[in-house]
C-alpha cells in the first residue's frame, strides 16, 4: 500500500520551500500554501501570496525566479507580468500566485481551494530543509482521517 505524501516528488517540496523563502524575503503577505498532492489536480502544491505593490508583486516574482533558476527548474508558463496585479508561475507540480494586494480578493482563489488542506509556511521554512532524502515532516502528511479504516492508505498503483 502507497500513502499518499508517498507520491510527493522531492523536487517539488524543494521548489516549493525555495520558492516559499524567496517570497518571505521580499516580505510577501498573507501567504498560504495549498497541498492539492494526491488530490488527483493539476499540480502538487498552489502558493497564494500577495503584495503591496505592483513593484513588491515584481520582487517577489523576480525573487521565486532566480531562486528556481539556481535549483535548475525553469517555468512552464508565467502570465500577468506586465500589469503585475495578478502573476502566476507555473513550475507544473508548484504553482505560484502572486498579487497586487487590492486585487486578491476580487479574484478569490483562496474560496476556490478552500477545502483543499493547507501546509503551514512557517513550518515548511523551519523544517524544509531536512525533507530531502528523508521522511517527509509532520507538516506534509495528512492528517490520519479516524474514520478510514486503511489509515490514509491508498491501492497500489
Amino acid at each position: 500500500m502507497t500513502k499518499i505524501w508517498d507520491s510527493i516528488h522531492p523536487d517539488s517540496v524543494r521548489l516549493l520551500e525555495a520558492g516559499v523563502r524567496a517570497a518571505f524575503e521580499k516580505q510577501a503577505e498573507r501567504l498560504i500554501i495549498y497541498n492539492l498532492a494526491g488530490e488527483g489536480a493539476f499540480s502538487d502544491y498552489v502558493v497564494v501570496c500577495q503584495g503591496r505593490s505592483d513593484r513588491q508583486v515584481k520582487a517577489i516574482e523576480e525573487a521565486i525566479l532566480e531562486v528556481a533558476g539556481k535549483l535548475g527548474e525553469k517555468p512552464i508558463g508565467i502570465e500577468g507580468g506586465r500589469l503585475r496585479h495578478w502573476v502566476l508561475i507555473d513550475f507544473a507540480t508548484v504553482v505560484f500566485n502572486i498579487f497586487y494586494e487590492p486585487v486578491r480578493d476580487y479574484y478569490d482563489l483562496d474560496g476556490l481551494w478552500s477545502d483543499a488542506p493547507t501546509i503551514d509556511s512557517e513550518s515548511l521554512i523551519r523544517e524544509g530543509s531536512q525533507v530531502l532524502g528523508k521522511p517527509l515532516p509532520t507538516f506534509l502528511k495528512p492528517d490520519p482521517d479516524p474514520n478510514d479504516p486503511d489509515g490514509g492508505e491508498t491501492g497500489d498503483p
